[in-house]
């Protein structure tokens, strides 16, 4: 055994601890506002395996009746790496509650949860594998429950407004304490007799109840719009969360403004009820209630009204100020878009990052069923999550596994951003771009990893550095709706760059050679010997132009060597130089004849090679100035190619 072990034998952590862990990890960045309920349960079916490695995890599911209790039971090992990626592996007790998982990658950056479940009840440990540890050793505490409800006491409850396109999106979270130091949870076969923990009645028309945000969905009873909760409850307690959508009733108040009437109804009371609602809106009003000190939620300004403690049964009313409204699409626009693809030989992950603006005039907003925008993803890509914003515009997944966007949009400026990955098949990544709307212009950074780009849309742009990763730059302008960019990524073979440079060398010389043997071949009328020499000059030239142009295309994707892109670009610059100075020193009497005069000698950067414009004062790339005749020290490239 290698590193040092480290023991933990205390209390599991609380179900919504462990599986709101989950949740997050599952659907880290995923923040839009409803879900599909119990989507995270069952996640570990459609997940990969975790990261492979030397590391293993070692634990016993211990009750207090002895490891008889928990034998054969459910073992579930989650993993989220650094990039986001979950991971899923399943084991099952041994007859002394003991389990395993092995092979493991113990890299910084993954979490792993440990879950079992125990009488339908999650239990759960959160762990992490410090540097140079490959083994780790824990112990789940499990036990019996028991159903007296009576143990169970509701302490702090909030409600959170939100605006989902045309309706109002609702998050209730209610604090629940356990007096008792066993679980407390009541079975299906007993909630009539017994009753539930918690109850509430919702709003009427409440659609897409979301009771998966504790981590825990078999204690929620959903009928006749009235929630109810039957545990479990730990004896850390539990913090109840649950999301719905209410749609818009608009009501002219004495002002002639348009508002909507909202109940909260506590049944089970509170020992302290707060209403919140975002600074942007929706307005929220209760009579009564003047405003409290305003909190950040996910980096969101709230403001607060605080209702104070709540008798069971109080039922809080409120008003909502609601703006004009409409669908019209054709107030969006996209100036710009970036996507961000980074591909190795299993994968192509892309992050998107969009910039819309909002022409002035009425709040924008959609429906699930009718969005404001459709963003199409790649059949069979793996959707990765998207930023915080996304709650306050109505981001959602569709049906067909696309990203909809209800809104609401306000007049102005939004943005944003959500990621994916797609398989790699056949070595070669390819992936298809699509635009709801025309986007003025579309920028794709590629890492460096050594790929060559294949793309007939984009055209390209000079390398840059972020951090420490080097990307290849290409860029498009006036995207159409409905366009698709295809874009495809050949990996290249490291080991093939040697005879890549040697087969670009051989070529290159080759050519220029040539030119010498065949030049006076292909003169066949008669020319002064300056008039010849001019336009050998030129034709050399010309060449190595091309020469320039091909090996800084060949450097900036990768398929060529620091080393000998800087000594076979010092080389041609030298040689361009050369026939620059040897074409102004050419001199000779001019011999008549009814061809066309030959195109004038175009001047060459001394600093770079780059043939200047005779309207420029300075070269476009390194800036040297265009009538400089002095030796320039060699100049590196604005990136270095990646090692």
């Amino acid at each position: 055994m290698t590193g040092r072990r480290r023991h933990s034998n205390t209390r599991a952590r609380p179900p919504w601890v462990l599986l709101g862990l989950v949740t997050t990890m599952l659907f880290v960045g995923s923040t839009a506002f409803a879900q599909n309920p119990h989507e995270g349960l069952g996640a570990e079916q459609s997940m990969p395996d975790v990261q492979p490695g030397a590391a293993a995890i070692y634990g016993q599911l211990r009750h207090p009746a002895g490891p008889d209790k928990t034998e054969g039971s459910t073992v579930i090992l989650y993993s989220l790496a650094a990039d986001g990626s979950p991971g899923v592996r399943t084991t099952a007790a041994d007859g002394n509650g003991g389990f395993a998982f092995e092979a493991l990658s113990g890299a910084a950056g993954i979490t792993y949860l440990v879950g079992a479940s125990y009488q339908s009840i999650p239990y759960g440990k959160r762990v992490v594998f410090e540097p140079g540890q490959t083994e780790l050793t824990l112990i789940l505490e499990v036990d019996d429950p028991v159903s007296d409800r009576s143990r169970i006491h509701v302490g702090d409850s909030s409600l959170r407004l939100e605006w989902i396109g045309a309706s109002l999106g609702i998050e209730e979270v209610h604090q629940l304490s356990n007096s008792g130091e066993e679980v407390v949870f009541v079975p299906p076969e007993m909630r009539e007799a017994t009753g539930p923990m918690f109850r509430t009645r919702l709003p009427k028309g409440a659609t897409q109840i979301d009771t998966s945000l504790s981590g825990i969905a078999e204690g929620y009873v959903v009928e006749d719009e009235e929630l109810k909760f039957y545990g479990p409850v730990y004896a850390g307690g539990l913090e109840l969360r649950f999301r719905y959508v209410v749609p818009i009733q608009r009501e002219e108040n004495t002002a002639g403004k348009d508002e909507m009437s909202l109940t909260w109804q506590l049944d089970s009371g509170s020992t302290r009820a707060t209403l919140l609602y975002p600074a942007t809106g929706p307005l929220l009003s209760v009579a009564g209630l003047s405003r409290g000190k305003d909190i950040v939620l996910e980096e969101r300004p709230y403001h607060r009204i605080d209702a104070g403690k709540a008798a069971p049964g109080t039922a809080i009313q409120a008003s909502v100020a609601l703006p004009a409204m409409s669908d019209d699409r054709s107030a969006i626009s996209i100036p710009r878009t970036d996507y961000w693809l980074d591909a190795d030989d299993t994968f192509l992950q892309v992050n998107v990052e969009m910039s819309l603006v909002i022409a002035p005039g009425a709040q924008l907003a959609g429906t699930r069923e009718d969005p404001l925008l459709t963003f199409e993803l790649p059949d069979g890509s793996e959707f990765l999550g998207y930023a915080q914003q996304a709650q306050s515009i109505g981001l959602f997944r569709t049906a067909d596994g696309d990203l909809g966007m209800t809104g609401p949009l306000s007049p102005g400026n939004v943005n944003i951003s959500f990621r994916y990955r797609m398989a790699v098949a056949n070595e070669k990544p390819e992936i298809d771009l699509h635009f709801p709307v025309a986007v003025d212009v579309l920028n794709v950074l590629i890492a460096d990893t050594g790929v060559a780009i294949e793309t007939d849309r984009l055209h390209r742009r000079r390398p840059f550095r972020e951090g420490r990763r080097i990307y290849l730059h290409r860029e498009a302008f006036s995207v159409e709706p409905g366009e698709v960019i295809s874009i495809g990524l050949g990996l290249l073979d490291s080991g093939s760059l040697g005879r890549t440079t040697n087969l670009f060398a051989t070529s290159l010389f080759a050519a220029l050679g040539a030119w010498f043997i065949v030049a006076p071949l292909v003169r066949v009328r008669r020319t002064s010997v300056g008039e010849f020499e001019q336009s050998r000059i030129r034709s050399e030239r010309e060449l190595v132009y091309h020469a320039i142009r091909d090996l800084e295309h060949d450097y900036e994707t990768a398929k060529i060597e620091e080393a000998e892109y800087t000594t076979m670009r010092t080389e041609l610059r030298d040689r361009g130089i050369a026939l620059l100075k040897a074409a102004r020193d050419v001199a000779g009497p001019v011999v008549e004849t009814d061809e066309p005069a030959a195109a004038p000698v175009a001047a060459l950067c001394t600093g770079c090679g780059t043939q200047l414009d005779a309207a420029w004062q300075f070269c476009a790339k390194c800036g040297a100035p265009a009538g400089a005749d002095t030796n320039v020290s060699n100049q590196t490239s604005e990136v270095e190619p990646s090692q």
